[in-house]
């Protein structure tokens, strides 16, 4: 599985590369705008035409799935953190953040899947995760109710290599929103997946 999240400024051409991208194949997307108003998400998911919201997950203002008949919302560390309760949404799929293997382990089977990050060094952040050894830690995985899925410094180079490991997806940020040339990028990293399950089976 392929998860891509948006930047959380507007890129160049972003909603263009967006539709090419869910066109292309793209197995979810996640909207990922913490300073839009709920305005302006909403503007943001009308202009994806309405048969790919199925593969879309809200970051924030999760009140407009319903409108949108969205079925994927993300808490992130901190938000999830913060919750009292989990809340009962009936035919919706929850995913969350986390930042260590510790506490992906403690997960409660609510979660759909949970980002692990930084995985290796950021493309988008420069510096951030120069120190992860977020991937030595995965050997220490008891949690198999909730998908780990991969996020920072994921790119085609490494993909294989990331699915060695014991992790269920991969999710792109940067590789694609650094690029020059975004569609190029994210055709790079589907084919090192699917050469990594031709490999498996």
């Amino acid at each position: 599985m392929i998860i891509l999240l948006t930047p959380e400024y507007a890129a160049d051409q972003e909603l263009k590369t967006v539709i090419q991208l869910l066109d292309a194949g793209l197995d979810r997307l996640h909207i990922r705008k913490y300073e839009y108003t709920a305005k302006e998400t909403a503007a943001y998911i009308r202009s994806i035409p309405a048969h790919h919201h199925a593969k879309l997950v809200l970051h924030t203002h999760h009140e407009l799935a319903e409108e949108f008949d969205i079925k994927r919302i993300h808490y992130s560390e901190r938000d999830r953190l913060e919750l009292q309760h989990m809340p009962v949404l009936q035919g919706v799929q929850l995913s969350t953040s986390v930042h260590n293997i510790d506490t992906f382990n403690e997960l409660e089977e609510c979660w759909d899947y949970a980002f692990l990050s930084p995985f290796y060094p950021s493309i988008s952040k420069p510096g951030y995760g120069a120190t992860s050894t977020i991937h030595e830690q995965l050997a220490a995985r008891n949690n198999q109710a909730v998908k780990l899925i991969a996020l920072g410094g994921i790119a085609a180079t490494n993909i294989a290599k990331t699915l060695s490991l014991k992790v269920d997806g991969v999710a792109l940020l940067g590789a694609i929103w650094e690029s020059t040339n975004p569609i190029k990028a994210f055709d790079d990293c589907r084919d090192a997946l699917a050469n990594t399950n031709n490999i498996k089976q």
